[in-house]
């Protein structure tokens, strides 16, 4: 749900994601950083090359995402995220930097006493607020109203729930019309299996299927144009303690006289020295 949000309000602030990076994965165990690494990938006389597209090197302490820093391929910072926290251990503010160090843009999170989202507020460089996203919690409902620097209402998001988790969501734009909407289903653990997406006039419109390895870690995440027609795979290879050290996409699609699986993009994690003991 917080990344849902963050990347909206950040659209809202500058019509832009940059280059930061919105990977907000929770990992197994405590690193003390990890780098992500996404290259491109092209292919010449039917092989496969890759070049570094940009770098993000992920910072913690005690457990929390400290900082992050985005690099060029050649190793020049793009930009940078900082993160402060409040006294029980939540997010309270993400502050986006350019590549001189100068404040971009910032987030902060307002919570109620129960410890729930209350709201999220985007500032610009001048600190004057560009959108605010306002958090409702119900008993089996979660909502979102994503809000310009006027105070008109840009887009809604309903969560509904069952025992805590996300059974499905329904985004609305601003004059109440359905935009699209997800069913998830969950595995005997408790982890996502499968998200269907539904259109605006309530028609299925694609699914996402997610598949696991016997430790439980992400292996495969499949995603369909339809019930049958399947457009992508996410091949996922993980550590020891099941995070990702390398992510390959490939696009699928049929090519002369057959389905041809085209690698597109690959992704790697490296992780620094681990501050558990496991």
């Amino acid at each position: 749900m917080k990344k849902i949000a963050l990347m909206a309000v950040t659209v809202l602030m500058t019509g832009s994601l940059f280059a930061f990076d919105n990977d907000l994965l929770e990992f197994k165990g405590k690193p003390e950083s990890y780098t992500k690494t996404e290259y491109s990938v092209t292919s010449r006389f039917g092989e496969y090359f890759r070049t570094v597209a940009i770098k993000h090197v992920h910072t913690f302490a005690n457990g929390l995402r400290m900082e992050t820093v985005s690099y060029s391929p050649k190793d020049e910072v793009l930009d940078s995220v900082s993160y402060e926290y409040t006294a029980g251990r939540k997010i309270s503010a993400e502050i986006c930097k350019d590549a001189e160090g100068k404040v971009t843009r910032k987030l902060v999170y307002e919570y109620s006493t129960d410890g729930k989202i209350k709201s999220e507020s985007a500032y610009n460089a001048e600190d004057v607020l560009t959108g605010k996203n306002i958090y409702k919690h119900e008993a089996n409902k979660t909502i979102e109203s994503l809000y310009n620097a006027e105070g008109k209402l840009v887009s809604r998001t309903n969560h509904i729930l069952e025992n805590g988790k996300e059974v499905e969501v329904a985004y609305y734009f601003g004059d109440g019309t359905l935009s699209h909407a997800e069913k998830y289903t969950y595995n005997d653990k408790g982890d996502v299996a499968l998200i269907e997406n539904i259109d605006s006039e309530g028609k299925k419109a694609g699914k996402t299927i997610y598949r696991y390895d016997d430790k439980g870690a992400i292996a495969e995440i499949q995603i369909y144009a339809s019930d049958t027609d399947l457009i992508e795979r996410d091949i996922y290879k993980t550590d020891a303690k099941g995070n990702p050290t390398k992510i390959s996409i490939y696009s699928i699609a049929e090519k002369f006289g057959s389905i041809a699986n085209e690698l597109i993009s690959i992704t790697d994690y490296t992780y620094g020295a681990s501050t558990d003991a496991k």
